[in-house]
């Protein structure tokens, strides 16, 4: 896939169009997080150039010629992550991705829909922008990699860091608690927001290192890429009501 190709160029356009239109229809927003063009341009200005540069990088991963199987050349904390390899994990981790990516929109009403939306797209772009950013430049072998009895030419196999799955299951379910907590600052059901959602996203992290896909190393960076990106976004959009 070329990066430079005009079926991405005009994806981007395309995609560059309609987030200047829905930020026009977006505009404003509720007495506590709003949407403003200043917010808008400078998460977007450093995201989609992020996610940009990070998609070309890593789509220029090439398979080594050679590499080790050794196990031990592994640090000792994501060492035993070599001995997974379930089938059954990954697919759970695919649906239960998704899942917690829906999951600020169980909270959220007609009315702050258009803004709970874009706040979440642009964690995504943000967080997703470091994720493809860090896998062109530090290529890493997936742990089914050292199982293998024949060499593996897919690139995405050498691109373990960081879990883009985890980081995108944690952007959502702390967007969607500070999101929910900044709202509702008295309601008891806040902790159930945030208990049920990092249960989530931790099964999705679980279960990407059950299916051999990562190591513990590259959950915790995603939970913690994803959680910060989650956090700066919805504090940039509050505003304190008066």
């Amino acid at each position: 896939m070329d990066f430079g190709s005009r079926k991405n160029v005009n994806f981007f356009k395309k995609f560059a169009c309609f987030l200047i239109f829905w930020i026009g229809m977006a505009y404003g927003g509720e007495e506590g997080f709003r949407l403003d063009p200043k917010t808008e341009a400078t998460v977007l200005g450093i995201g989609m150039p992020l996610l940009g540069v990070g998609t070309f990088l890593s789509m220029q991963t090439k398979v080594p010629s050679s590499y080790s199987q050794d196990p031990h050349q592994i640090v000792f904390l994501d060492r035993f992550a070599v001995h997974y390899r379930s089938s059954s994990a990954d697919r759970v981790s695919n649906i239960l991705c998704p899942v917690a990516i829906g999951f600020p929109f169980f909270f959220s009403d007609p009315s702050s829909f258009h803004v709970d939306l874009l706040m979440n797209l642009e964690a995504h772009v943000l967080s997703q922008g470091v994720v493809r950013l860090c896998k062109g430049l530090f290529p890493r072998a997936r742990p089914f990699v050292y199982q293998s009895s024949t060499r593996i030419l897919d690139r995405s196999a050498f691109q373990s860091f960081f879990s883009g799955h985890t980081t995108s299951a944690f952007t959502a379910v702390v967007l969607a608690g500070v999101v929910y907590q900044k709202r509702h600052p008295k309601s008891q059901k806040a902790k159930w927001v945030w208990i049920s959602g990092l249960a989530m996203a931790s099964g999705v992290a679980v279960t990407r290192v059950a299916s051999g896909e990562h190591y513990l190393t590259d959950v915790l960076v995603g939970a913690g890429v994803g959680a910060l990106s989650g956090m700066v976004v919805a504090s940039l959009h509050w505003r304190n009501p008066k």
